[in-house]
Formats: C-alpha cells, sequence, structure tokens
C-alpha cells in the first residue's frame, strides 16, 4: 500500500542535456483487485480521458504528452495520470498542481453536472464490450490462458464485470472519485523525471534524487 496522504518521488533524468521532465501521478484506489473497484475505475478512466487531453493538452498547452490510465500490478489499482512538459517552460511542480486543479474542476462540474443519459451512454458502451465474443479462436485463448497465468482462474470475468458495471450509478462513481481522488486520505505517488540540462540550482530545490547508472 502507498501510504495515505500525498507521496512525492522526484529524480533527475539520466538522459543529458534532456530538456524535459515528466509526471506520473498515481492514485491507488484497492489493493484486493474488487470487481466493483476495476468497474468503477474503467467508467472513470472513460468519461475523465477525453476532458482531461482538451483541457491540459490543447486548451492550456501543458505538455507534449497527456493521458490517463487504469495501473494494476498484482492486483493492487490504481488510476494514473501521465504529462510530459518542458522543463523551462512549465516545471514538473506546475504540472502536478495543475492536475490537482483538473482533478477538482472535473469533480465539481464535469461529473457533478453529467446528464444521466450521457452516463448510461458511457457505461453502456463498455457493457457491450464486455459482452462481444472473441473475435476468432485465438482471442478465446488468450483470455482464458490470462486467467490461468495469472491464477484467478474466473473464466466468466467479462461478464460478471458487465453486471457489476449495469448496478454502477453517477453517485457510486462520485463517491469513488472524492474518497480516492480527491479526499486528504488518499493514497497519492507523484514520480516525477527532471530535465537535466546543465547545472541548474533550481533543481537542488526540488529535492531530487539523483540516480547514476554504474
Amino acid at each position: 500500500k502507498i501510504p495515505k496522504g500525498d507521496t512525492h518521488l522526484k529524480v533527475k533524468s539520466l538522459l543529458p542535456n534532456d530538456k524535459n521532465s515528466i509526471v506520473k501521478n498515481y492514485y491507488q484506489s484497492d489493493t484486493d483487485g474488487g470487481i466493483e473497484s476495476v468497474c468503477l475505475l474503467e467508467l472513470l478512466v472513460k468519461i475523465l480521458r477525453e476532458p482531461l487531453f482538451n483541457t491540459l493538452r490543447t486548451r492550456e498547452q501543458l505538455g507534449y504528452n497527456v493521458s490517463c490510465a487504469i495501473k494494476c500490478d498484482n492486483d493492487v489499482y490504481g488510476l494514473s495520470i501521465i504529462a510530459e512538459s518542458q522543463e523551462k517552460r512549465i516545471s514538473a511542480r506546475l504540472v502536478d498542481a495543475r492536475i490537482e486543479k483538473f482533478l477538482w474542476d472535473f469533480y465539481s462540474t464535469m461529473l457533478s453536472e453529467m446528464c444521466d443519459d450521457d452516463f448510461e451512454t458511457m457505461k453502456c458502451s463498455i457493457v457491450n464490450q464486455r459482452r462481444s465474443l472473441d473475435i476468432d479462436l485465438e482471442s478465446e485463448m488468450s483470455r482464458n490462458w490470462c486467467e490461468i497465468r495469472e491464477r484467478k482462474y474466473n473464466f466468466e470475468r467479462s461478464e460478471i464485470e458487465a453486471r457489476q458495471l449495469e448496478l454502477l450509478n453517477k453517485d457510486s462513481l462520485m463517491i469513488f472519485f472524492k474518497e480516492h481522488i480527491l479526499s486528504p486520505q488518499r493514497r497519492k505517488l507523484s514520480i516525477q523525471v527532471l530535465a537535466n540540462v546543465g547545472d541548474d540550482d533550481s533543481l537542488l530545490q526540488h529535492g531530487y534524487v539523483h540516480l547514476n547508472i554504474v
């Protein structure tokens, strides 16, 4: 488990004369791989992805690359947001702050004001994907072998997740978002790889960890 609250790891880039910095904010949501949490995360990413890109990449021109995804390691799930920018133009610290501001704005306006029809449309698109048939024998084999490899053996996972998604409503998503993304008791890890251009004393003020390849 990531400790409750906000944890930052700042590392100077190993690439010489690298002008870019990258920020990856990870918000841990569940440590037991519960089906409901997985479905809530998938629904959240689907709703979040377009406004995140439009706001931070297109409108604010925060960086070259802005994206979000579900991160899963050993049945531990969370939301991952990545933004890459030029450190001299927009510092990693500012990028982190803008991501946080976007999440608050998303919760208070975009998500809270989303009409029921739009919410159901988003939800149904995922449900339909879950219930789509395997296109060939190789796809079916890959899906089942994944369950065997991970030792989960839940061969009806797609249908179970589809049923769980049908039970979700906007209120449950908002509660989940506030608890795991916005709450002071959330588990957030911000990994920031800072630009490596000359001897920039300002980077020292970030308290970064300097790694060397031997």
